[in-house]
């Protein structure tokens, strides 16, 4: 992280004017400061509380914390996030069967359900990975898991982002996650913006 970060300068003057100030107010080395791209999330959240107030989560990261979580506890807007509070987008409505019950492009009957099949299939072995605590599991790893080649895998899905993003999109999965990341600062975040946390996670945008 660029030494000269005026948000990193805020909260290393906040501790007391130097690396080795703000280290010693975290628990952490300087030179694990130093290695920082951006603040990480439970450092944002820390130097929040460890400062007083004085720099805040959304000043530190402003792509997770935004406007949310700040009129909650009373604050001025520091900025929106840049992953959008619709963290999981609504499911594209799949195509009619044609009167014949054949598929809109030609293919037989039965397609829609062996479809939903197959990705019920590799989305359950995803959200096994990841209540595993591996956030983004590759997509040959979900498709052998399940039982099917990464070829289907992949017309079923094409990026693996897109699995990742309907993994997550379940309740149980997003706790699993939240706790595995968060533990009890959970309840300090409001639910739009522990959505955020777990598309930037699963996207690897945290």
């Amino acid at each position: 992280m660029d030494e000269n970060d005026p948000r990193l300068d805020k909260a290393r003057q906040a501790a007391g004017g130097r690396n080795a100030d703000l280290a010693r107010l975290l628990g952490i080395s300087p030179s694990a400061i130093s290695q920082w791209v951006r603040v990480p999330y439970r450092r944002a959240l820390q130097i929040e509380a460890r400062t007083a107030g004085r720099v805040t989560r959304a000043e530190l990261r402003p792509d997770l914390f935004g406007a949310a979580d700040l009129s909650a506890t009373g604050r001025e807007d520091a900025g929106m996030s840049g992953i959008g509070l619709e963290s999981f987008p609504p499911r594209e409505p799949r195509p009619e069967p044609r009167p014949d019950g054949r598929h809109p492009d030609g293919r037989r009957a039965g397609w829609t359900a062996r479809s939903a099949r197959t990705r019920a299939v590799i989305v359950a072995a995803c959200r096994t990975f990841m209540q595993a605590g591996q956030f983004r599991p590759p997509l040959q790893a979900c498709c052998s898991q399940a039982g099917r080649s990464i070829s289907t895998g992949f017309q079923a899905f094409g990026p693996v982002e897109v699995l990742h993003l309907e993994a997550a999109d379940d309740p149980s999965t997003r706790d699993a996650i939240v706790e595995r990341v968060l533990g009890c600062e959970r309840a300090a975040l409001s639910a739009e913006t522990l959505d955020r946390l777990v598309r930037a996670l699963v996207t690897g945008a945290a």
